[in-house]
């Protein structure tokens, strides 16, 4: 009987290509490397999660120190507030004055330096016997116009004039539409006694004679200068 013969090549030095060592020893091997892999993994598992926890704790305690400073200042602030919640007062009542006396006088019409229009514009041999006001409030809104012709108005007056004839009552017609703020008016004359001729005068006023003293009047042309300005340094 013949044998087959191993016609490879031969190799000298080659690594072994049978092992010896009994399956236990491997195992174990196998086991204590596992085991250090295990370890490996739990240390690293346990440095991520101090770390993570030192972190969070470094955070949290930031936070509570920030909070507490937030804290500090906002009571500072309330004390401060509260040492001058007496100016704040008074700064608010100031206001509330200033803004009242826009409102009362905003519909006010100064009626001594008016009548003293209303005298320039009589006739000669004319005065003024008696008048009468009926003016709007600051809290009242204008009169409703309800007569056809009759234009809107804040204030009425009414008066009555004693003349010479009835060409001074004609002329005290058309000099009363000069007086400021003239919206209408309605005239009757009544025969006297001895040439004397009592005209009856019912002017209604518009709101161009509020004086408006608190009121702060913008000067047109400085307006219109402004205006240049702002342009010139646009373009």
């Amino acid at each position: 009987m013949s044998g087959k013969k191993d016609t490879g090549p031969l190799v000298i030095g080659g690594e072994p290509r049978i092992d010896f060592l009994p399956l236990e020893i491997k195992q174990r091997k196998e086991a204590k490397r596992s085991r250090r892999s295990l370890i490996a993994l739990v240390i690293l598992v346990l440095v991520i999660c101090v770390g993570g926890y030192v972190y969070s704790a470094a955070n949290a305690l930031q936070a509570q120190v920030n909070l507490a400073m937030e804290q500090a200042r906002t009571q500072e602030l309330l004390q401060a507030q509260t040492e001058y919640a007496e100016a704040r007062t008074v700064t608010t009542d100031i206001d509330s004055a200033k803004a009242a006396a826009l409102v009362g006088s905003s519909t006010e019409i100064l009626w001594k330096p008016y009548l003293k229009s209303l005298e320039g514009v009589m006739p000669d041999d004319s005065e003024v016997v008696s008048f009468t006001i009926d003016s709007q409030n600051a809290l009242e809104l204008a009169p409703e116009v309800t007569v056809p012709l009759e234009q809107s108005r804040v204030a009425t007056l009414t008066f009555s004039v004693a003349t010479t004839s009835i060409a001074r009552a004609d002329q005290l017609t058309v000099n009363i539409k000069e007086l400021p703020g003239f919206a209408d008016a309605i005239t009757t004359t009544i025969a006297g006694e001895e040439d004397t001729y009592l005209v009856d005068v019912i002017l209604h006023i518009n709101d161009s004679v509020f004086e408006r003293r608190l009121f702060e009047v913008k000067d047109p042309d400085a307006e219109a200068e402004a205006t240049t300005d702002e342009t010139e340094a646009g373009n």
